[in-house]
């Protein structure tokens, strides 16, 4: 793909792509617009299938909505796990609490 079709492809993100309804596949995210529970990409590819058998079984999911997806779960894994030393001195974790104190015993 060139740079300049690159810098023209518009920024989808999770909110654009999926939605969560109660009366929804009981509220399990989806795709927007279909029941295919956007999970459902994730189990495909942990499994060693192709997004092109992807799409041949879900025609509903688009282009658009697994980009969205796999581009917010790029953005959170991007995210650090444990707060640096200078934003978080002792006693003062943040959001990040539960998860430091659960790998604490495993930092050296």
């Amino acid at each position: 793909m060139s740079a300049t079709a690159t810098n023209t492809r518009k920024i989808v993100t999770e909110r654009d792509v999926v939605s969560c309804d109660p009366d929804v596949v009981s509220g399990t995210p989806v795709f927007k617009g279909t029941r295919v529970p956007a999970v459902t990409l994730f189990d495909y590819l942990l499994h060693g299938k192709s997004l092109d058998e992807f799409y041949d079984e879900f025609p509903t999911v688009t282009q658009e909505h697994v980009l969205g997806v796999l581009q917010s779960a790029r953005e959170h894994v991007g995210q650090p796990i444990f707060p640096s030393r200078a934003s978080a001195p002792r006693g003062e974790l943040g959001a990040c609490a539960s998860c430091w104190m659960r790998w604490r015993p495993y930092i050296v």
